[in-house]
């Protein structure tokens, strides 16, 4: 057996840590951006020690070190967790910042009981919008979306690997004064829609946002 089979591992999906993969080998592993950390982010909200995972009898239990910070797993807020496959943990926000896996065998793909059993795993990796039908494509795989979270992936199509800011998006696609929580909101739905939906093809989640900036679209 691989040594890494039996080891959990973090894969970053929100650029926010160096390098974006952490093989968690000496538990218990510390979360932060202090230089000591096991796993070091970059984001200045988040704390020097922020989080913590342990082993434990009952599994892999993720801990909120300090009561001022803000910890959540699946876009809920936590003072602990156990984790389990595919479980999103985000830091300072609700936004996924890791995906956890509880072993190399389930990381590397020799078995992935992450992945939801609607899955598909398709050959075409490129995201398509159909303007006959208003459903999105990829591969054999068919999907609607509602109609504002529809409007806005359209656009980052539209604008594949280009920077798009605040503004721009506002004014494109709502057509009015935008409000910066609602686009963050379903920004965060698409991304978790297509990572549940088609996790072969967005392991990383597609829509980042670059702090300050805008969001940029990228497959």
């Amino acid at each position: 057996m691989n040594d890494d089979d039996d080891v959990p591992y973090l894969m970053d999906v929100n650029d926010a840590a160096t390098p974006s993969e952490w093989r968690l080998a000496t538990l218990p592993a510390i979360i932060g951006r202090g230089s000591t950390c096991d796993v070091i982010v970059r984001s200045l909200r988040v704390s020097r020690r922020h989080a913590s995972i342990e082993r434990t009898n009952k599994g892999y239990l993720l801990r909120n070190l300090k009561d001022s910070n803000l910890t959540f797993v699946g876009g809920k807020l936590i003072t602990e967790c156990l984790l389990t496959e595919g479980s999103e943990i985000g830091l300072a926000s609700p936004e996924p910042m890791f995906v956890f896996f509880s072993s190399g065998k389930t990381y590397l793909g020799i078995k992935s009981p992450a992945l939801p059993e609607a899955a598909v795993i398709v050959d075409d990796h490129r995201l398509v919008y159909d303007v006959n039908t208003t459903k999105f494509k990829c591969g054999q795989f068919v999907f609607e979306l509602p109609r504002s979270e529809r409007l806005l992936l359209r656009y980052f199509l539209d604008h594949e690997g280009r920077l798009c800011s605040q503004a721009e998006i506002a004014n494109a696609v709502f057509e009015r004064d935008f409000d910066k929580q609602e686009i963050y909101s379903l920004v965060y739905k698409i991304n978790k829609r297509l990572r549940e939906e088609l996790p072969a093809v967005f392991a990383r989640k597609p829509i980042r946002n670059i702090e300050k900036e805008g969001y940029i679209f990228e497959q």
